[in-house]
């Protein structure tokens, strides 16, 4: 009887010893996540590649139909921003503005370079800015033709359920090539 309830006991233990370290692992990797500058950078260059992103000028088009197509293109940002950001960038238009473009100017677009340049970081706090550049090509359908241009803006990030989001985004050099339609 004294044996089984030592053994109930080291057992007892050792799982909380297994338990501590493994919460202790967790937690560590967790902070490591939160203070990477490089994890962070590459959601805002998903968010970025994503927002300049539209496969072919039918599909603009047709997203372009509705609301609730719209607001259905918008659902590729849902895992890399917050809810917040989300609302925002579907009532400032910027990727409504790309799907515009496209389907009136019967192309493709596509970020083919994004450069990022770090303003501030807040470890404790979970938080990233970047300045990027973004260079964006037009590819037309008509005749495969290519145009790019640049923009320039911010975007900013925070560490969210145990992954970087974008939390804030502005344009403060556009595109002239975006705004144009035929």
């Amino acid at each position: 009887m004294k044996k089984r309830f030592g053994l109930i006991i080291i057992s007892a233990i050792i799982i909380c010893l297994f338990i501590a370290t493994g919460c202790s692992n967790g937690a560590k990797k967790t902070e490591e996540a939160k203070a990477s500058e490089g994890t962070a950078q590459a959601t805002a260059e998903k968010f970025l590649n994503e927002l300049y992103e539209v496969k072919d000028s039918n599909s603009s088009t047709e997203a372009m139909n509705s609301i609730d197509t719209i607001t259905k293109a918008h659902e590729k940002f849902y895992t890399v921003t917050t809810k917040k950001a989300l609302e925002s960038l579907m009532a400032d238009r910027w990727y409504g503005r790309n799907l515009k473009f496209s389907s009136a100017n019967k192309c493709s677009l596509k970020a083919t370079k994004i450069d990022f340049e770090k303003t501030f970081e807040d470890k404790k706090a979970g938080k990233f800015g970047f300045n990027y550049t973004a260079t964006v090509e037009a590819t037309y359908d008509k005749d495969q033709k290519k145009e790019e241009d640049t923009e320039k803006g911010y975007v900013g990030l925070v560490f969210e359920d145990n992954q970087w989001k974008v939390y804030s985004h502005s344009i403060n050099n556009y595109a002239k090539m975006l705004s144009k339609t035929e």
